[in-house]
C-alpha cells in the first residue's frame, strides 16, 4: 500500500511556526505565535495551547511534547534535509536522477548516507538515500527503505518512507497570518488531547467538593480555608508509578508559585502516613501532602485511577480536571487558566 501525506511548514523569527499535515479525516496542525503554541488534532475535533514556542527545527524528539504532536513533522520533513552532514560516517554515490520540483526539473546526484544512531544504546546506523541538486545543493528528497521482521515466523515486511518537496522558499518573510491560530468549526479546546472514548469523569465549571483531611503531622486542611486562592489537589499513591513520574514537575511549580496565591495538597490514596511521609522525605518534595486513607475524599472528585489533578479557582469551582500523567506544559496551562502564571 501507498500513503501520501501533503505537509507544509513555515518558520519565522521570534520563534514563529507553521506546521501542517494531511488530508481529509487525517489532519494536523501545530501553529505558534512565538508567545503561544496551539495544536490541532482533526481526527479528535479537539486543539491545546501552551505558553511558549513551538518545537525546534531540529527536533527529532518533538513527538514526545505533549500537544505537539504536529511538531514531529518539522523532524521528519526538515531536520534531514537541513541536517544532511551531521553525524555522517559514510556515503556512497549511487547514481543521476531528475526530480521535478518548483516548477522546474532537478538534475540530482542520489547519495546514500549511514548517521550515528540517534539514541544511546543503539549500534545500528541510520542509513539515508538523499537526492542533491546539482544546481542550488539542495535535498530535495530523502527517505528510507527497510525490513523488519513482524512475528515469531520469520516474516518480513519492506518498507519505504520518503519526503519530496516540491517547493522550497529560503528567506523572506512569510505572511503573519500563518501563525495565527483559528480553530476549525466545532473544534473543543481541551488541555491534554483526550482518545475516543476515554474521556472519563470530569468535574470542570462545578463547584469543589469539601473536604477537611489530615496532613502528615496531623493537623486538619479544609478547603474552605483557602478562600480567595487557587487550589492544586494531586491524588497520587507510592507505588504508582505515573503518578512518580509527575512529581518533579509538580515540585518546581510549588515552589515557583509559592506565596503567588497557589495551594498545592498532594492527597494520598490509601496508605499508612509513615509509608507517605518516608516517600516525601525520600526525594525531598516541598508539597503539602494530605491523607485519605479510605478514598472518600477521592471518589467524590470522580478519582477512578490516578493519578489525578484538580485545578480549584479562586471562586471554589474546577478549572481543570485532568486523569493520568500529564507534563509541567500541561500543568502551567492549567493553572493559567486559573490566574497564576
Amino acid at each position: 500500500d501507498v500513503q501520501v501525506v501533503p505537509f507544509a511548514i513555515a518558520f519565522a523569527a521570534g520563534g514563529r511556526q507553521h506546521q501542517r499535515y494531511g488530508e481529509g479525516d487525517f489532519r494536523g496542525l501545530m501553529v505558534s505565535d512565538g508567545r503561544y503554541q496551539w495544536t490541532w488534532l482533526g481526527h479528535l475535533g479537539q486543539h491545546t495551547r501552551y505558553r511558549g514556542a513551538g518545537p525546534a527545527l531540529d527536533s527529532l524528539a518533538a513527538h514526545h511534547r505533549e500537544g505537539g504532536v504536529p511538531g514531529a513533522i518539522s523532524g521528519l520533513v526538515c531536520a534531514p534535509a537541513a541536517q544532511a552532514a551531521l553525524g555522517l560516517v559514510a556515503a556512497t554515490w549511487l547514481r543521476e536522477d531528475t526530480l521535478r520540483a518548483a516548477d522546474r526539473i532537478h538534475r540530482c546526484d542520489v547519495v546514500a548516507a549511514a548517521y550515528r544512531p540517534r539514541l544511546a544504546g543503539d549500534t545500528a546506523l541510520v542509513r539515508r538515500e538523499l537526492w542533491i541538486s546539482r544546481e542550488d545543493g539542495l535535498v530535495w528528497r530523502h527517505g528510507f527503505r527497510n525490513e523488519e521482521r513482524i512475528n515469531p515466523m520469520d516474516q518480513f515486511v519492506r518498507r519505504s518512507q520518503f519526503v519530496t518537496f516540491t517547493r522550497v522558499a529560503l528567506g523572506g518573510r512569510p505572511p503573519d497570518s500563518l501563525f495565527a491560530f483559528r480553530a476549525p468549526e466545532g473544534s473543543r479546546d481541551v488541555l491534554a488531547f483526550e482518545p475516543p472514548g476515554q474521556r472519563g469523569p470530569n468535574l470542570t465549571g462545578r463547584a469543589a467538593p469539601p473536604f477537611v483531611l489530615r496532613d502528615l503531622a496531623g493537623g486538619e486542611r479544609d478547603l474552605a480555608s483557602t478562600p480567595g486562592k487557587v487550589v492544586l489537589l494531586d491524588f497520587w499513591a507510592s507505588w504508582c508509578g505515573p503518578c512518580r513520574m509527575t512529581m518533579p514537575a509538580l515540585d518546581r511549580l510549588t515552589r515557583e508559585f509559592a506565596g503567588k496565591g497557589l495551594v498545592v495538597y498532594s492527597v494520598n490514596l490509601r496508605e499508612k502516613p509513615e509509608i507517605a511521609a518516608a516517600y516525601m522525605k525520600k526525594y525531598g518534595y516541598s508539597m503539602t501532602t494530605l491523607l485519605d486513607p479510605d478514598g472518600s475524599t477521592a471518589q467524590r472528585y470522580g478519582v477512578s485511577a490516578i493519578p489525578v489533578m484538580v485545578v480549584i479557582g479562586r471562586d471554589g469551582h474546577v478549572v481543570a480536571h485532568l486523569t493520568g500523567a500529564h507534563g509541567e506544559p500541561t500543568m502551567r496551562a492549567a493553572l493559567e487558566r486559573a490566574g497564576i502564571e
